[in-house]
């Protein structure tokens, strides 16, 4: 039962991912943003990960104790990343090759290499939240 369980589980968050990512690389450009400043982002990528891989790392499945409690802080960190506006650090963006940068008070989520963007002050993407813009290099050339 255990091992059905953190499957279905695994499956559901997985596709909620999956899903998401899919709406985000579908974003139309219908906005722009100018900046005047841009800065590389601190390490809270890192700190993710380590929120989710040791519980995973610890959990046995066979105690359905460790699952509730895993799935419980599972919870609470999505629901403070989400409250947070921290959609940003999700590393799976960084897999697909999108890095965020903070820009003046607001966060930008592009594939847009670094150097590029440190030699123009416009950017064409579409707001993901009120603080985060999506830029990608298609929609910039």
């Amino acid at each position: 039962m255990g091992d059905y369980l953190s499957f279905i589980i695994i499956l559901a968050f997985f596709l909620i991912s999956v899903t998401t990512l899919i709406i985000f690389m579908k974003l139309p450009a219908m906005n722009s943003i100018d900046y005047r400043s841009i800065r590389v982002p601190k390490d809270g990528v890192i700190s993710y990960i380590f929120t989710y891989i040791i519980p995973l790392v610890s959990a046995d499945i066979n105690k359905p104790e460790t699952i509730v409690a895993n799935l419980f802080l599972f919870f609470l960190v999505w629901l403070l990343y989400v409250r947070l506006n921290l959609f940003y650090l999700n590393p799976i963006l960084v897999l697909f090759g999108y890095i965020s940068y903070e820009v003046d008070d607001k966060i930008i989520i592009t594939n847009i290499p670094y150097h590029r963007l440190l030699h123009t002050n416009h950017l064409r993407g579409s707001y993901f939240t009120n603080d985060i813009f999506i830029a990608k290099k298609i929609d910039n050339k």
